[in-house]
C-alpha cells in the first residue's frame, strides 16, 4: 500500500491558490496510508468556490484531527457568503458529508471529514 505525506500533498495542491492561508494541526500525523486523491479533489472544489465567492477576502484552510482516524478539512472566508438555498445546492452537488455555515455578506465556512489511516 502506498503512503503519502499530508503536508506535502496539501502544499502541492495549495500552490495554485495564491494568497490562501493554510495550516495543518501539529498533533496530526504527517504520513498516512492510502491515496489522498479523493480528499484533495474535494478540497480543491471547495477552495475554487471559496476563492470565487470571497470577493478579495482572506480564505483560510484548516486541517485537524477529529475523532479516531477522521481528519477535518475546513475552508473559511469572510466574503459575500451564500444564501441558504444556494448553500443547499452547493452541498448537494459536491458531497453529502460536506457541511456549510454561511450567511449573505458574512462569509462561509465549509467542512468535510476524511478517514485517513496513519502509516
Amino acid at each position: 500500500m502506498q503512503t503519502f505525506d499530508l503536508h506535502d500533498v496539501i502544499a502541492a495542491r495549495m500552490a495554485r491558490f495564491k494568497g490562501v492561508a493554510w495550516q495543518v494541526a501539529e498533533d496530526l500525523p504527517r504520513t498516512f496510508a492510502g491515496d489522498a486523491t479523493p480528499e484533495m479533489t474535494l478540497l480543491e472544489k471547495v477552495l475554487e468556490h471559496a476563492v470565487g465567492s470571497a470577493n478579495g477576502a482572506e480564505v483560510v484552510v484548516d486541517v485537524r484531527r477529529d475523532l479516531g482516524n477522521r481528519v477535518r478539512f475546513e475552508v473559511a472566508h469572510r466574503g459575500a457568503g451564500m444564501t441558504p438555498e444556494a448553500s443547499l445546492h452547493f452541498v448537494a452537488d459536491l458531497d453529502p458529508d460536506l457541511g456549510i455555515h454561511t450567511a449573505p455578506n458574512a462569509g462561509s465556512t465549509v467542512w468535510f471529514f476524511a478517514r485517513l489511516d496513519p502509516a
